[in-house]
């Protein structure tokens, strides 16, 4: 079981009260099930009602798109963005 660093926008900041969260995961996709655990008010920011991300929501792992299960390694970074929009 790896340990990763999830940091998550400053929108979401308060959903947790900090912008950082210590996750662990063998995979992408276990790491992100463990902060919803943690933080459950995390699922309904950043998934829509068929469990995946938001239309809005990126997610990187160590500074890359990648599936849900790729592997993870200590001291890897998840790094949540949301887009904003306007006119």
């Amino acid at each position: 079981m790896a340990r990763a660093t999830l940091i998550l926008p400053g929108m979401l900041h308060e959903s947790i009260g900090s912008g950082r969260l210590r996750v662990e995961g063998r995979t992408l996709g276990e790491a992100l099930e463990d902060a919803y655990r943690r933080v459950p008010a995390l699922r309904l920011h950043l998934c829509d009602e068929d469990g995946g991300f938001r239309v809005h929501i990126l997610c990187f792992h160590n500074g890359e798109r990648q599936p849900l299960d790729t592997p993870l390694e200590d001291g890897d970074e998840i790094l949540i963005l949301q887009a904003v929009s306007g006119g």
